[in-house]
């Protein structure tokens, strides 16, 4: 049971009764329960970890334990009116009884604990840009018991089984109007970030340095393939980072839209490039090859001979189109001006 943002109501989810795990979606409108029939809805279960996603203005729904017995690890959405199925590359292991709640600026809902199988679980998860993503901590706790978050100071909370207490709080940070560059091996990018005087500056290893006043929005975290490239939100207040493989990981307030991650590739993603007027973005790989995501595509080189691979992707500002560039400086252009390249 959670607090729904987009109703501004209560809803509830699931449960079990004399007849086994429950499949109804209820609210509370602030005098009476109500039960709705919506045209999806997660499979019967009880024990799931609900949220409220203010980020994305949506309820998370993770896991649960079916009539089966056996714990569940799906992700569905509740967007006021329907339930909609989350399929990702990358989940936690399935669970029941895990710990969840808002995560602040260290992600949107954090994720953590429960039981799996066979054994209890420990790891910790973040629910951020419509993604999961793992957290890594050389302290992590044993078994929560209680989480809370802590908004004075921007941080989670949690009490576990013999009453230790652990913080997570938001990612790597630097002195104002400076940079700790020491969390960097290697740097692979920079944004800048637009609604402040700063700038972020992105690790192979998925760290981001916050230089100037730019905020702390993410922590580090497990990635299947390096970070490539990352792009600005169109206000500047959030970013997207790029792997190799094509996975996407949205910070800030910026959307998940979609990407490459867990699909076949012919060669792997160098780059990313946002579309501020749709709020999408295009990943780009060595062979040309581009990927829209709620971006108009325009063309790409793809299936194409080229001297040497693709390295990057820009966005041309005025025609909303873009340009790819080769390591040996040449410049294709796709619906956006040439002005002639460095070969």
């Amino acid at each position: 049971m959670v607090y729904d943002p987009n109703s501004s109501q209560i809803v509830l989810f699931g449960g079990s009764n004399n007849t086994g795990a429950l499949s109804e979606t209820w609210i509370w409108n602030g005098s009476t329960w109500i039960q709705l029939h919506p045209a999806n809805n997660p499979s019967g279960r009880f024990n799931a970890s609900m949220a409220d996603d203010k980020l994305g203005a949506q309820v998370v729904l993770f896991g649960g334990e079916g009539n089966s017995g056996a714990p569940l690890g799906d992700t569905w959405l509740w967007n006021g009116a329907n339930w909609s199925q989350k399929s990702l590359a990358i989940n936690p292991s399935a669970r029941s009884g895990a710990l969840i709640g808002e995560g602040g600026s260290v992600g949107s809902v954090v994720l953590e604990g429960g039981v799996g199988s066979s054994r209890l679980v420990t790891d910790t998860w973040l629910w951020s840009g419509g993604v999961w993503i793992p957290v890594t901590s050389a302290n992590a706790p044993l078994d929560g018991n209680a989480m809370a978050f802590d908004s004075a100071n921007d941080q989670i909370v949690l009490l576990d089984q013999l009453a230790n207490t652990y913080s997570l709080g938001p990612g790597p940070t630097a002195p104002p109007g400076g940079c700790d560059l020491s969390l960097l091996s290697p740097a692979v990018s920079m944004v800048a970030s637009e609604s402040t005087t700063g700038y972020w500056i992105a690790s192979a290893d998925g760290q981001v340095a916050s230089c100037g006043t730019a905020p702390h929005l993410s922590v580090q975290f497990s990635t299947n393939a390096p970070i490539v490239g990352m792009a600005a939100s169109p206000t500047g207040e959030g970013y997207w980072l790029v792997a190799s493989d094509g996975g996407i990981f949205a910070f800030g307030n910026a959307v998940f839209q979609g990407s490459m991650g867990g699909k076949v590739l012919n060669q792997p993603i160098v780059g990313i490039a946002a579309d501020p007027s749709t709020g999408g973005y295009w990943e780009v790989a060595s062979d040309g090859g581009i990927f829209a995501f709620n971006a108009p595509f325009q063309g790409s080189m793809g299936g194409k001979i080229l001297n040497r691979p693709i390295v990057g992707i820009a966005r041309a500002v005025s025609t909303g189109g873009y340009w790819e560039i080769a390591a040996d400086g040449g410049v294709f252009s796709f619906f956006a001006e040439y002005y002639g390249s460095a070969r």
